[in-house]
């Protein structure tokens, strides 16, 4: 319940900075795929911290969608910036799969979950990078996006994340509503 009473109450001083993703095209990007080493660098971004359900694959995966993996290796190998995961649902599966096929992308751990900031501020002192150079992308408004506004990090909402309706039809409906309500509520 923390989690939520804490959601609300940042939702309600941020309003009007989450209201500008969904106006905004610059804060926004139709899937991880549109980011580019050129995007990152113009932007002046040395940390890039990526969601893993909707951003890289569907709600449940541990592997990558083929196209996420040939983007991300295509990133890796032309961007030498730390590339960092930051889930709400870490798993050992998915921390084994990015260990062998992406060993230089570490997770952010053992932090209270999204929105609060404690990820992305921890990051900030580890890394001695300041705040507006440290991208996340989300598909949530009220996650990822809010935990990026909290930190004072900069943000980019992904508007139409992976999904897969057939493999997890109930996960993935519940995940569509919960995007739209962040829509409403902000």
């Amino acid at each position: 319940m923390s989690r939520f009473v804490f959601s609300v109450k940042a939702l309600l001083s941020e309003r009007k900075v989450l209201k500008s993703f969904l106006s905004n095209p610059a804060l926004t990007k139709n899937s991880v795929l549109e980011i580019t080493p050129e995007f990152l660098n113009e932007n002046g971004i040395q940390v890039l911290v990526l969601d893993f359900d909707g951003v890289l694959a569907p709600h449940n995966g541990a592997a990558l969608l083929p196209e996420v993996m040939d983007w991300l290796k295509a990133l890796e190998k032309s961007w030498t910036q730390p590339i960092l995961i930051f889930s709400n649902k870490p798993s050992l599966a998915r921390e084994q799969y990015f260990k062998a096929h992406f060993p230089k992308i570490g997770f952010l751990k053992d932090v209270a979950r999204k929105p609060h900031p404690e990820g992305l501020l921890n990051l900030q002192k580890m890394s001695h990078v300041h705040a507006e150079a440290i991208l996340m992308v989300d598909d949530r408004l009220l996650t990822g996006i809010l935990a990026a506004v909290l930190a004072g990090c900069r943000g980019l909402l992904i508007r139409k994340p992976y999904q897969n309706f057939k493999a997890h039809p109930l996960k993935e409906t519940f995940f569509h509503l919960l995007r739209c309500l962040d829509r409403l509520l902000v």
